[in-house]
């Protein structure tokens, strides 16, 4: 789907940019099969090519290889030691660069990445620049009968694990204490990431504290 829409949209690369973060790690997944813990990654569709995928240490490039599904997971050292990343984009961009595009079609480009990222990219290809994260979107909501059930399976997990608040919120236990119950039921079951607040009084989004339940009090679990 990624290569017809390159043809249907005239695009000469599409270049899927993600963070191994909840909300941003989604496209690397679906398009790669790994995303990296924290770091960046980057995978890059050319016409009649095969993909290839960059990310920042040696350690998630053979993990790309091992767990994901694109051959060629290469990686520059920059890594989380020296806080620069413009190796990393120069190197991108030679490498675009050199299938001498005239439309290059970037996921996240306005939404993911920062405005220092999204200009140091444009500057260094030589074509037209788009964002097309509506457009790919579209192609990663068309969900297989097995990615079907794999949704069915985690909305399933998520009850048990909000069942459990039930069990865990009662007074004198603290926040944190709580959220490490439900956290047990939802990271044994294979939960990859989750986001577990419980706040007594007037709801923030914070991670729990060792503040304790009272016995007189609202408290909201999410």
């Amino acid at each position: 789907r990624i290569y017809r829409k390159m043809v249907g949209g005239s695009l000469d690369v599409v270049v899927i940019y993600g963070k191994g973060i909840i909300t941003q790690y989604g496209f690397l997944y679906y398009f790669g099969g790994y995303y990296p813990i924290l770091r960046p990654g980057f995978i890059i569709y050319a016409k009649e090519q095969k993909p290839i995928a960059y990310y920042t240490t040696r350690a998630d490039s053979y993990l790309a290889k091992q767990m994901g599904f694109i051959d060629d997971a290469r990686f520059l050292g920059t890594g989380d030691v020296i806080h620069s990343e413009a190796d990393l984009y120069k190197h991108i961009g030679d490498l675009i660069n050199s299938y001498e595009p005239d439309k290059i079609g970037v996921v996240g480009l306005e939404s993911m990445m920062s405005s220092s990222q999204s200009s140091m990219l444009k500057n260094l290809l030589d074509a037209e620049v788009l964002d097309i994260t509506e457009n790919i979107e579209k192609i990663k909501g068309i969900k297989s009968p097995d990615e079907q059930e794999g949704i069915r399976q985690s909305f399933s997990l998520a009850l048990e694990s909000f069942e459990e608040f039930k069990n865990a919120i009662r007074p004198g236990r603290t926040s944190a204490e709580i959220a490490a119950d439900i956290e047990k039921v939802a990271r044994a079951k294979g939960a990859i990431d989750t986001l577990i607040f419980i706040e007594e009084g007037p709801y923030f989004l914070r991670k729990p504290t060792s503040a304790k339940i009272t016995n007189n009090s609202l408290v909201t679990a999410y």
